[in-house]
């Protein structure tokens, strides 16, 4: 009688840094991020859709304590977790 044994597994060195629902603040999506898109069309806050090439994931920000037209330093942002596209 012969013995098949299960394959190794070997681990995967393409596998993405980050998956969906991830916070981006807590992975080196950040490294690469650009902001793709942004809108202003409520004038009460600046919406940004940030992309990350090296993770193949965006997510949404909401910068906090900028003033028109971005002259403040911004003080915090309200991160949207992310999505891997």
């Amino acid at each position: 009688m012969h013995r098949i044994s299960a394959p190794e597994q070997q681990p995967q060195h393409n596998a993405a840094p980050a998956a969906t629902g991830d916070n981006p603040l807590d992975t080196p999506c950040l490294d690469d991020a650009k902001i793709v898109t942004s809108t202003n069309k409520n004038p009460q806050f600046l919406l940004e859709i940030v992309f990350s090439a090296k993770c193949h994931a965006a997510w949404a920000r909401i910068p906090i304590g900028c003033g028109p037209p971005l002259s403040v330093p911004m003080l915090a942002s309200l991160t949207v977790p992310m999505v891997r596209v």
